[in-house]
């Protein structure tokens, strides 16, 4: 019996153990188990490589599909890319270079070019702005110079603008003796003064004058204790009654009274005479309101020997008692109507009363005083009282004027 040969298939003798031609093993069984097993290898590697032919055709087809997507995403614009560098002559990737390189070196050298020229115009605006800087310093230096004069003398003319406020507001208002006067009565004399040109000051009097003269006199007129010289703004006494210092302060007072633009010394007595006598209370009133005493010219009337209160703001008297003579006008004006206004003072309080009857005289205008009326005082009155207390005693006011016997309306 013969044995085919495993490898190459040449039949051999049943009892010999290799191929005699191939020299393979020819062991039945053995080969039988190599035959098993070469073919279940050739299997394995065919399987394997059917799983790897798959996997590879999958991994082609997906790359196959993204390879499109992102040819669609980017070839476009870089086909549109090349259209347009092939409309501008480029045609190569060093041609685009070298495009690229000019415009940069170009574009460089414009910027280089702008900013020397820059730094040149900078350069000059400076040197114009320095030398601006320079005639600027030079002008302030100079109007520095002129501020500083300026100021100088503005110093100066408010010095001397301030004496004058000082003048005119009645602070330097200095009193000078004309005569030889005793000195323990000039200082008696100058005190009071002084004081009563404080009183005043306080109601707001300005003297047009920065001076003011006493002359004690021996009978300076026949006739007259005392009176006052507006041209030289002088007060004027009687030495023999020098010591009753208030005939000092109803001059005083004239000189204060007759110191408005409006109301002056009237040259006919008797056309203006009720505001002279209107003018004699407040000169007597003033100087007893500044005493705080009702009580007038007392030693006065001792060397006259008359009633000591001849002339006291304590009296009943009306206003139709004056007469249309000098001495009445004066004389018993300065009483009726100073005791009139001490009604209105112990009324309305000193403070009060002082002010409206001080602002009621400034307040005349000459066609008043023209008027010879004397309601058109009482009414300046009100007028007052309308202005400074809301109208809050005009019926007072009515009531005192009325009881010495003159009657307002309205």
């Amino acid at each position: 019996m013969s044995v085919a040969c495993p490898r190459c298939k040449s039949p051999n003798p049943d009892q010999q153990k290799h191929c005699g031609e191939c020299g393979a093993l020819l062991e039945p069984k053995i080969a039988a188990f190599r035959d098993e097993i070469e073919e279940a290898v050739k299997s394995q590697l065919k399987e394997q490589k059917v799983i790897e032919i798959e996997t590879a055709q999958a991994i082609v087809a997906r790359l196959s599909e993204w390879a499109k997507l992102f040819g669609l995403i980017v070839g476009v614009p870089l086909a549109i890319l090349a259209v347009v560098l092939a409309v501008l002559g480029i045609k190569t990737y060093s041609d685009f270079y070298k495009d690229v390189e000019k415009a940069k070196n170009d574009t460089i050298g414009h910027m280089e070019e702008n900013a020397r020229a820059k730094v040149q115009e900078i350069t000059q605006e400076g040197e114009q702005l320095s030398a601006k800087v320079k005639q600027i310093t030079q002008e302030g230096e100079q109007l520095s110079a002129q501020i500083k004069a300026i100021k100088g003398n503005v110093e100066k003319n408010q010095a001397e603008i301030s004496g004058l406020t000082q003048r005119v507001s009645g602070i330097e208002e200095k009193v000078e003796f004309k005569s030889r006067v005793n000195p323990d009565l000039k200082k008696r004399l100058e005190d009071t003064l002084r004081e009563y040109q404080k009183f005043f000051k306080g109601l707001g009097f300005k003297p047009a004058s920065d001076h003011v003269f006493v002359d004690v006199s021996a009978n300076p007129v026949p006739g007259a204790i005392s009176y006052y010289d507006p041209a030289t703004h002088t007060l004027i006494i009687d030495k023999t009654y020098a010591n009753d210092t208030d005939m000092l302060l109803r001059e005083y007072s004239h000189h204060v009274l007759y110191s408005g633009p409006d109301v002056k010394i009237p040259t006919n007595v008797m056309e203006t005479w009720a505001f002279i006598a209107i003018e004699s209370g407040l000169a007597n009133y003033f100087a007893c309101s500044f005493k705080d005493s009702p009580s007038f010219g007392e030693a006065t009337a001792a060397i006259l020997k008359m009633p000591s209160n001849s002339w006291s703001l304590k009296n009943q008297r009306r206003i139709t008692e004056l007469k249309q003579n000098d001495y009445s006008i004066l004389s018993d004006g300065g009483q009726i109507w100073g005791g009139a206004f001490w009604d209105l003072r112990e009324d309305l309080g000193k403070d009060l009363a002082d002010k409206l009857l001080y602002r009621a005289w400034f307040a005349l205008s000459s066609s008043d005083v023209k008027s010879n009326d004397p309601t058109v005082f009482a009414k300046k009155v009100l007028d007052g009282d309308r202005t400074l207390e809301a109208a809050k005693h005009l019926e007072r006011i009515r009531t005192v004027f009325k009881n010495r016997g003159l009657s307002l309306e309205g």
